[in-house]
């Protein structure tokens, strides 16, 4: 099998890293690869795995989804931060302009 020569055990763990060289010579790589365990692991067919097989594919769409939801967060932060940043401004303008017209009306 070609993805036997690219796996790699890990020190310390019991994972086992499978990576096939291109999508068009393994059609099927969660089957392969739990066929492989299932004979490693010495199951009969009506035994239970006792392994998990993940794929990254899976993972790719919720990282996109909590990409985008941090996105939205951001930028509502940044229309935030940019509003008050400008009301502490134009309060600024305004109380220096009041201040001069309360001298030149001599209310001071």
């Amino acid at each position: 099998m070609a993805a036997e020569k690219d796996q790699r055990h890990l020190p310390g763990d019991t994972s086992l890293v499978l990576a096939a060289v291109s999508t068009r010579l393994v059609k099927s790589p969660d089957k392969k690869a739990a066929a492989v365990a299932a004979d490693r692991h010495h199951l009969r067919p009506e035994e239970e795995d006792d392994f998990n097989i993940r794929n990254p594919r899976g993972h790719h769409s919720s990282t996109a989804r909590c990409s985008k939801t941090m996105t939205i967060l951001l930028i509502a932060i940044r229309h935030l931060y940019v509003a008050d940043v400008g009301g502490i401004g134009i309060m600024n303008v305004m109380l220096r302009s009041v201040t001069e017209r309360t001298r030149e009306l001599g209310f001071a």
